[in-house]
C-alpha cells in the first residue's frame, strides 16, 4: 500500500490536530474514506452525501487534480502521494 500525506487548509486545524496527516491507501476513494472515518464533521466540506468529490471543492493528487484522472478510483503510487484537498472559501 502507498502511503499518503494530506494536505488540508490550515482554517481545518481547529477541527484536525495537524495540518498534515497520512494513512496508507491504495486508491483516492479509500483515502478519503479513511480520513472522512475520523473527521466526519469536515467531509460536508469537499464531499456530497453520497462520498463524491463535491463541486466546490477540489482534491488532487501530487498536485493533479484527480477529477481529470480516474476521480476517485485513482491509484496511488505504491511509493507514496500527496492528497490534497481544496475546499471553495463561502460567504461575503
Amino acid at each position: 500500500m502507498a502511503t499518503v500525506t494530506f494536505v488540508v487548509p490550515p482554517s481545518w486545524n481547529s477541527v484536525t490536530p495537524l495540518s498534515e496527516l497520512t494513512c496508507d491507501a491504495p486508491t483516492v476513494r479509500e483515502a478519503l474514506a479513511w480520513f472522512t472515518e475520523r473527521y466526519p464533521d469536515l467531509s460536508k466540506r469537499y464531499a456530497t452525501p453520497d462520498g463524491e468529490i463535491a463541486p466546490w471543492a477540489l482534491v488532487t493528487l501530487n498536485q493533479i487534480d484527480v477529477r481529470t484522472l480516474r476521480g476517485l478510483e485513482t491509484t496511488i503510487d505504491p511509493r507514496g502521494g500527496e492528497l490534497q484537498i481544496i475546499a471553495s472559501l463561502m460567504g461575503g
